[in-house]
């Protein structure tokens, strides 16, 4: 088993502690503008690396959740960067890349071939988002009440999108057949980024997945369930979120058949 230690979206445009492990970046535009604030990016990974390069059970988890999809260039050359400085400290551990959109599975396929061994593409899958986000508090075009089973067919979804929320996430839906469901509907979703992988022998690593605690006791197992399949299927490491709290704590479900 290993340990990730992940960096937090935080801000690299303000002064930072030299024990801080969060930086808010990922979010922060200024960041992505700024070379000074891409160099103190690197230190700290510098700093990290020497001081817990020598575990072997620590991976590296180097941005979580960069949202904009147009600094993908910035960020791979970035994260090139970031490699090559951890590798001089610590050349035996996993370092875990992922892409834009959130560490979406579909940016995966937009992440560069770092040519470095030990390197992991990270992905968080919480698609069908309409399911695993129902009644999200933090998200303006879902009402709290909202509450939507699994599985349901594409076009089931696709109804309840635009009849309950505007047609808010229905984009998903638009590329898979309409009776698609369950199993074969989240299986259909992780093509592109497995024949990357594949492609460059690099392996995947879902760093998070989840339903919210809304969801109803029989779909959040069902769900879980088919979606830890297909990861068993395709040999994808996994992290879920999350064990206590923060809306979506397994501990309350009691997900142990599942897990």
């Amino acid at each position: 088993m290993y340990k990730s230690l992940r960096v937090y979206a935080s801000s690299l445009s303000r002064p930072f502690s030299t024990h801080s492990l969060v930086i808010k970046a990922a979010e922060c535009k200024g960041f992505w503008e700024s070379n000074e604030c891409h160099d103190r990016f690197i230190r700290l990974w510098g700093r990290l690396s020497q001081r817990y390069g020598k575990y072997p059970h620590v991976a590296f988890d180097i941005l979580n959740e960069i949202v904009d999809e147009s600094v993908c260039d910035i960020w791979n050359n970035l994260a090139a960067k970031a490699i090559t400085v951890i590798r001089k400290n610590a050349p035996g551990n996993w370092i875990i890349v992922g892409g834009t959109r959130y560490n979406s599975i579909f940016t995966v396929k937009d992440i560069s071939d770092f040519h470095s061994p030990k390197i992991a593409y990270s992905f968080h899958f919480y698609e069908p988002y309409i399911f695993t986000h129902q009644g999200a508090c933090w998200e303006s075009f879902m009402p709290e009440n909202f509450r939507v089973s699994y599985p349901l067919t594409a076009e089931e979804y696709c109804q309840v999108a635009k009849e309950k929320l505007g047609g808010q996430c229905m984009g998903i839906f638009m590329c898979m057949s309409p009776d698609a469901s369950g199993a074969v509907m989240l299986d259909s979703l992780f093509g592109t980024a497995v024949t990357v992988a594949a492609k460059r022998d690099v392996p995947l690593y879902c760093g998070e997945y989840g339903v919210i605690s809304n969801a109803d006791d029989v779909s959040a197992k069902r769900y879980i369930s088919d979606l830890q399949g297909i990861l068993e299927k395709y040999n994808i490491g996994r992290a879920m979120w999350n064990y206590k709290g923060l809306n979506f704590e397994i501990e309350s479900k009691n997900f142990t058949p599942q897990l």
